[in-house]
């Protein structure tokens, strides 16, 4: 990391054994890891500012309010963003399972496409149709 500051035009040189103790000093638990608030000193110590941008719920909130406060649009919402930010969300998990369905269809067609066959082409037209939808949909 100090190898990296140092080579930014925007960043104080600062020397490694500096680093060490600039860490130390902001690890205020000593537990050997930078919480939030922790890397947030280290940032203004570094001289960079992070923000992090807020949650934007679309115009759908602004421009229908009710509907937005429905109780089908708050499970919604829950499925769709995370629960915290070291969790992923249900729709996330949903796509990942569904793109590695995907690709094995992909690699299964591929194969069938190399022995050139055409025995599963109805039903691979079919499963293309299928995810095409999925991702459309």
């Amino acid at each position: 990391m100090v190898t990296a500051l140092n080579e930014s035009a925007k960043t104080p040189t600062m020397a490694l054994r500096d680093m060490e103790f600039v860490f130390t000093a902001l690890d205020d638990d000593g537990s050997g890891t930078l919480d939030q608030s922790e890397f947030d000193n280290v940032c203004r110590a570094i001289q960079y500012s992070f923000w992090n941008a807020p949650r934007y719920n679309a115009s759908l909130e602004r421009v229908f309010p009710g509907l937005y406060s429905m109780p089908f649009m708050e499970t919604l919402k829950h499925w769709v963003w995370p629960s915290s930010p070291h969790h992923t969300s249900k729709l996330d998990s949903l796509m990942t399972v569904v793109l590695l369905c995907n690709s094995g269809v992909v690699v299964a067609e591929s194969y069938y496409d190399f022995q050139d066959t055409a025995q599963y082409a109805n039903q691979f037209a079919f499963v293309e149709t299928v995810f095409g939808l999925m991702y459309v949909g």
